[in-house]
Parts: C-alpha cells; structure tokens; sequence
C-alpha cells in the first residue's frame, strides 16, 4: 500500500472514529464517539479532527472495535470531503470510504468554533471554503451553483488573524514570511470609475497560505483533492450556466486564488486540472476579462512571467502529444490550444497595463500622409476593423500594442515557437477570412503575440496574394477574355535611376493597387528577366542613390553613423514620398535594404510619435547633456542660463534658432520647468522641426501599406528587421539547411572544402559572400537557414571564378581540385563581384 493511500484510509478511519465510534460502550479513547465523556463533533469539526490526528500519528480504536463501524448505503450520501486522491485526480473506489449524508454538509459560519494552532486553522478554511462549498454544489441537481457557494473568499475576515498566527509560529519554525513589493501593489485599490468591478482578494494572505500548507504533505494533498473537485464542478457549471459569470463578480475571487496555488501550475496538472481551469478563464465574459487585466496588471512581471510559461507549457505539451500519437494537429482546432491563446490574451494586456505606457498618437501626422496619398479613410479599414471584432479587450482598455514601452513581461515570452512551428498559415488565414463575415472560427491573427516574425511575415504574404487574386478574379468577370498584367514594371537607367522610378512610381500610383504588385524591373539596354534577383539589384542601387550625402535628402549623424532627415533640403517633398513607396515595396517583395534609420523611425512610421529616450540612438550627446540638465542639483536657472529657445546648425554651416514656445527666448529654464523643456526640446528635435519630409515619407509608405495588416501584426522592431533584415549571423544553419545540385552532394569534396573556407572567413568576408549569393549582406527573417542557399556544380576542375544566382541564393562552383584554389578563386570572386558573377 502506497504512502499516500494509506493516509487516506487513516483519515477515513479516525473520521468514521469520531463521528460514528468504534462500537464498544464507554470507550477510552478520548478520539472516539463511543466514549460518553466527551462532547459529540458536528461532521465539520471532525472533518478537521481526522485529519489533525492522522497527521499526529494518534492512536485509533483497537481493531477489532473498529470492525463494527456501522456502514451507509453510498447511493444515498456524498463522499468524505476530504477524500485523498491520486495528483492525477482520479478518485479512488476504496470500499473503507466513509460517507457524509447530503443534510448533514452546511456551510460552518460561526466563527467562535474556529479551531485553535495554525495548523487546525489551515482545515478549517479548507472546509469553510472548499470542502462545504463543493459539497453544497454536489447535493441535488435541484440545487443552484452560485459563486458565493464556490468561493467566498472575499467575505473570509479572518486573514489578519492568521497572518498573526503565522507570524508567531514563524518565530519557532524560523520560517519568515514578507510582503514583498509585488504583493504590495496588488493591494492597492484602483479608480472604481476605471472598472465596474474588481477581484477582492488578499492576494499577500492566500500566497502566505499556499506557501506554508506546501511544508505539510497532508495538507498539500487536502488542498490539491479540493482543488480538483472545485475545478471540475466550476467547468460543469460554466458549460451548463455561463451567464452566472456575467452577474456575479465573486467568479474572478475564485480565478485569482486557484492561479496563485502553485499546485494548479504543477507539471502534474497539465493533463487534466490545469486545461480545465483555463476553460473557465476563456469563457469569462469581456467585463471579467478587463477586471482581471486590471488585476494581474498590479502584479510582479516575475509573478506574470510564471503564469505564462506554465500556460506556454501546456500548448508545448499539446504539440508534443500530437506529435508523440502520430495525429495531425490543426493548431486552431484544438480547444486547449485555443483556451489558453484567450487567457494569454489577458495576460498580455495586463502586461502592457502594468508596464510603461505611451498612447500619444500622431493624429497629425496620420493626417497629412494621407492627404499626400489620397486615399480614403475607408480603403484601409478592411483589415483591421476584423481585428477589432474580436481585440475586443484592447478597445475596452483602451490600449494596443503599439502603447508599450516597457512592458512587464517581455514580448518574447509570449511568443510559443513549437506552436508556430504547427500553425497551417494558410488554413489560419482563411478561418480569419471567413471570421471578418461573421464567423466565429478561431484564427491566431487575432492574437498576434503568440506569432513569430517569420509567420507574421508569411501572413503578410498571403494577405497581399489573396487582395492581388480577388481583383484578378473581378476584372476577369467583367472583362472576359482580357489579360491583368500581375506585376508592376518599371524600366529605368542606370545614370538616372531616381528621377525614371519617381516618374513610373508617380503613373503607376493614380491606382494604388498597382504598388501592390510583384515588382518587375527592367535596365535599359540590358537583357535579362527579373526573376528577384534584378529587383534586388534596383533596390540596392535605389538606396545607394538616396543616402549618398551629395545629395542632401538625409544627413548622416556623425555621433551614432545613422541616417537623419534633413529639414532644410533642397529636395522636394515628392522625393521623400518616393523613398516611402520603396520601402514599402520592399516589403510586398521580400527584399533587404540596407539603411540606417535609428530605430524609432520605425515607432514613426506605426504612427506613433518619438520621445526624449529616443534621442540616445540618433545624437547620445545630447541625450547625455538632456539627462544632465534634469539631473543637476544646482541654481539651473543661474548657472546654466538655457532658456526656451535653441540653436542649431543647418548642413552649410549657417546658425538658425528656433523657440520652443511662444516667447521662448525670455522664458528662462529653471528647476520647476526643465522637464518641460527637455520634452519640448526631444519633439522638436525628433517631430516637429522633420515634420514636413517625415510626413511626405509616411505618405510614400502607406501609399503600398494602406490595406496592409502590416500594422496590427508588427511592431516598430520587427518591422526594422523586416526591411533591413538581421544582423545576428549562424552559419552554421546556414549549412545546415543548404541544399546540393548538378551533381553536388552533401559529401562531395568541393562543397565539404566550401564549407570549410567559409567558416575560416573573417565576419566582413562572410558578408560578403552573403551579398554575393543572396544580394544582401543581412540575414533575413527567421534567419540564415531560411535562405536555403544552394550550391550547384558548373563544370570540372578549371580556373573560372565562381558565379551567383541572387534571385535564388545559388553559388555556382566548378569543382576546383583542392580546398587552396577554392578559396582564392571565390576570394576573388566576392571581393569584385559588383558589377558582374551576379545573375
């Protein structure tokens, strides 16, 4: 017999002991009903008795005494409260289990009868809470499940007295217990105007609790048999009534204590309470969910953190089941994948709540990009308004994604890469199609956090493919028999390659859904189809063109080596446009460029303003000076005699000043207000005195974008990696998933001495190579083993230099007799490739 069942039956035994005696007249044992000496325990109290004795080791009844318990017929009562099963939660069919009848389990409210010690005091919440609670809902199908009979822990007044009691025996057991700073502040009460209704739990009373019941195994068992009943009765009541969520705030007490017990998170757990518990949280109604986001978004990020990784290890634990059944897994079929996507949702919500926030948005600037593009309003309100249909918790909180600044939990922690890795993007994609007419089926675009970079960008690809078809498909059905040309061909020269594209950009943008095409490009003079790698090289070259300071369309900051706008341009805002409608392209054509923006012009280009912290990335100086001035102790005002307006320097070298307010020159800089200055100063700087180019550039940009979801499913770091791709290099998983033609093999001599040299190259060298064969020196999204280089054999052994398809990563490799003429011919090879070797 197993430890643990043979507690149970112990429990069982000193119960039956108490409540029924052991059969013999004026019996001794000071335990036992049968002696007469002692006063007669309500099912309650010795339901708290039994357990307190098995876990001191008392003494029962002889056994022969005890042999003559009376029994009760099963069908017609409940079990023993505190049945004491296995942690996988099944009940166990023991023929020695001890019965309470239905009229005998009410709710023990007088709290005079309080058991005295710690340890009696934990039972008698136990029974209070859990075992009466569950024994009411349990009683007839008559009987009405209400929270109040669940759980009403926000009615228990006792928790200051145990928290005493605690602290006392703290003394003894040298146990401390302390309110740390996160339990702290989820005791603070929020702006009752904020949320109609809020858990009223002490969260610092019910973490004290679960932490000390976890020293006692006998109690750690009691608590996890009770959780396991609480559970399923709580699934049972939500399937069958779910409205009582919708009346009744006392559920979200119930949501709160059962997260904070660390044995509903146990890997035990996962198979069966857990899943349930989460059940319960994705059909709370949307007022519970804001309630809670309000909630947990007072807690610890730590505290957040490990609700979320044991929530991603149940949807770890669900592939991997998939996986080891040999079943096919439709990720967005599958309720417990979908159940915990819903209750991470809250989470995540919380997370930005609780963490730094900005919701300044550039009305402004959304304005007068679109004015620059035309558009309407309503062309670009396709997408995300079938997002909003179900973001429906962020439009209560009044709150995206794009508002964080420094959330409480990082955003890759909610990221899960074995479900990504599952998701049938184009099954998905659908289900959010079918979702925009009405539907309710799941789609993992509603919940963007979950999704990688790389299947974000996969997304993206098939929203612009399926808008390309759908117009296809309608001009074929009114012009039948006409050919739709699907790609947007430019054909310029090389020597006046800005001014040709801005012309055929400007034609071919009096209907924006030509941008949305496939780009097709042309050199004059030059033969060659485009099959991506001649679009490439337009887009190095178009870049190379716009940066080079000669022509002063950007400024190059010395300090950081980034890229600026230049506010007194002798450009036209119709080149600004230009460069927006590039970058744009090269998203809808999966391209790299590379530029050098610091990275909060990506912030700008999702429509949000830069702040004071910006300022780091493009001019540190002064961001050092900025923080200098708030820091300083001194007489500000006296000593550094700033005042409201400032000096700056345009690229000729001429000083222009500028007033940061009405009067700025005679308004001093002081103590009180240089805060107000420093803020001021950082949007001028990074908004205002850039606002006429930026604004052109943002206009080029959602000119391509307007119906993209680009902005509902990146944020500003992803796009950057996006466009410019990564520079975190593995060239290893580069070879890894390489592949081999025209003869060449994984074995082959030539490709086992190329891989060799390339791991010997210097990290310039290697980029290099990469430009060479991909026509970018950046790893793309998802990173180098995405590119799925190929190595193919062109000819023997001979003295020709190897050459690169870029359109598809192929390096072409005569195979060279030795690993010494290998590496100096591709040396030379990547070192002048420009201009020639790239087809």
């Amino acid at each position: 017999m197993s430890k643990r069942t043979a507690l149970k039956l112990r429990i069982q035994q000193f119960f039956a002991q108490l409540t029924q005696g052991c059969g013999r007249q004026h019996c001794p044992n000071e335990n036992c009903a049968s002696n007469s000496t002692i006063k007669q325990l309500s099912c309650d109290e010795a339901a708290v008795q039994a357990i307190h004795l098995a876990s001191s080791k008392a003494e029962l009844c002889s056994e022969n005494h005890r042999s003559k318990i009376a029994r009760t017929d099963a069908s017609d009562s409940i079990e023993i409260r505190m049945n004491i099963n296995d942690k996988k939660g099944i009940s166990s069919a023991d023929s020695s289990t001890q019965t309470i009848q239905p009229e005998q389990v009410e709710p023990n409210k007088n709290t005079n009868c309080r058991p005295n010690g710690v340890y009696s005091f934990y039972l008698y919440i136990f029974k209070e809470v859990f075992w009466d609670s569950s024994a009411k809902m349990s009683v007839g199908s008559s009987d009405v499940f209400s929270p109040k009979d669940l759980l009403s822990m926000a009615e228990i007044n006792f928790a200051d007295d145990l928290l005493d009691i605690l602290e006392d025996q703290s003394k003894e057991d040298t146990v401390v217990e302390k309110e740390t700073a996160s339990e702290k502040s989820v005791s603070k009460k929020p702006d009752p105007q904020t949320v109609p209704y809020l858990p009223t739990v002490d969260v610092v009373f019910f973490r004290t609790l679960f932490a000390r019941i976890s020293e006692d195994a006998v109690l750690e068992t009691v608590l996890h048999e009770s959780l396991v009943k609480l559970v399923n009765l709580a699934e049972k009541a939500i399937c069958t009534n779910p409205n009582e969520y919708k009346s009744d705030p006392n559920y979200l007490n119930m949501i709160v204590i059962l997260l904070e017990c660390p044995l509903l998170q146990s890997p035990e757990s996962l198979e069966e309470m857990f899943p349930k518990f989460l059940k319960i949280v994705a059909k709370l109604p949307l007022a519970a969910n804001v309630a809670l986001a309000h909630h947990w978004s007072r807690y610890d990020g730590a505290q957040l953190k490990n609700v979320i990784e044991t929530i991603q290890q149940l949807i770890a634990y669900q592939v991997a089941m998939h996986y080891l059944d040999q079943t096919d897994l439709v990720a967005h079929e599958d309720q417990r994948i979908i159940d915990a996507s819903k209750c991470l949702n809250i989470l995540f919500f919380a997370s930005i709540l609780g963490g730094e926030v900005d919701r300044t948005v550039d009305e402004k600037g959304a304005a007068e990009a679109q004015s620059m593009r035309n558009a309407p309003r309503e062309e670009e309100a396709e997408f995300h308004l079938g997002l909003m249909d179900v973001a429906q918790l962020g439009t209560e909180l009044k709150l995206t994604k794009l508002d964080s600044v420094a959330p409480l939990v990082p955003r890759v922690e909610f990221v899960n890469e074995a479900l990504n890795d599952v998701i049938k993007i184009d099954k998905d994609y659908a289900n959010y199609r079918v979702s925009q007419q009405g539907s309710n089926k799941f789609s993992f675009l509603h919940y963007q956090f979950l999704l990688t970079t790389l299947n974000k960008t996969t997304y993206l690809f098939y929203d612009n493919r399926v808008r390309i078809e759908r117009r296809r498909t309608l001009m074929s059905s009114l012009f039948a028999g006409s050919a739709i040309n699907p790609f947007l061909k430019i054909q310029v020269r090389r020597t006046h390659i800005i001014n040709d594209t801005l012309v055929q950009l400007e034609m071919a943008a009096e209907d924006l859904k030509n941008l949305r095409k496939q780009l097709y490009v042309e050199f004059d003079g030059e033969e060659g189809a485009d099959e991506g790698g001649v679009s490439k090289e337009f887009f190095a070259l178009m870049v190379e063109e716009i940066f080079n300071p000669a022509n002063g369309t950007f400024i190059l900051v010395e300090e950081s080596q980034l890229f600026w706008f230049n506010p007194q341009s002798f450009e036209g805002l119709m080149q600004y446009k230009l460069i927006g409608i590039i970058l744009g392209l090269a998203i809808y054509n999966n391209c790299i460029l590379e530029i050098k923006f610091p990275s909060f012009v990506y912030k700008k280009l999702l429509g949000r303003k830069a702040r004071f912290r910006d300022i780091k990335d493009l001019h540190p100086v002064i961001y050092q000076s900025l923080c200098s001035l708030l820091e300083y102790t001194g007489d500000v005002e006296d000593d550094l005699m700033l005042t409201f307006q400032v000096e700056h320097q345009d690229v000729f070298g001429c000083t222009h000043h500028h007033d940061l307010k009405e009067g700025g020159v005679n308004i001093p800089v002081t103590k009180l207000n240089r805060q107000e200055y420093v803020d001021m100063y950082s949007d001028w700087l990074l908004n205002t005195s850039i606002e006429e180019q930026f604004n052109a550039f943002l206009g080029g940009f959602e000119l391509v974008l307007s119906q993209s979801p680009l902005k509902y499913l990146f944020e500003a770091s992803e796009l950057e990696l996006l466009l410019c791709g990564s520079e975190h290099y593995d060239f290893n998983a580069l070879e890894e998933s390489a592949e081999y033609d025209g003869g060449f093999t994984k074995d082959s001599q030539t490709v086992k001495d190329f891989w060799s040299v390339l791991h010997e190259l210097s990290d310039e060298e290697k980029k290099t190579l990469l430009q060479f064969s991909t026509g970018s020196d950046r790893a793309p999204v998802g990173g180098l083993a995405k590119l799925k280089m190929i190595l193919a054999k062109n000819g023997p052994d001979s003295d020709r230099l190897p050459t690169a398809h870029t359109c598809f990563n192929v390096i072409l490799l005569p195979d060279y007799k030795n690993k010494k003429k290998l590496r100096e011919l591709l040396l030379k090879a990547i070192k002048y490739s420009k201009g020639f070797g790239m087809l």
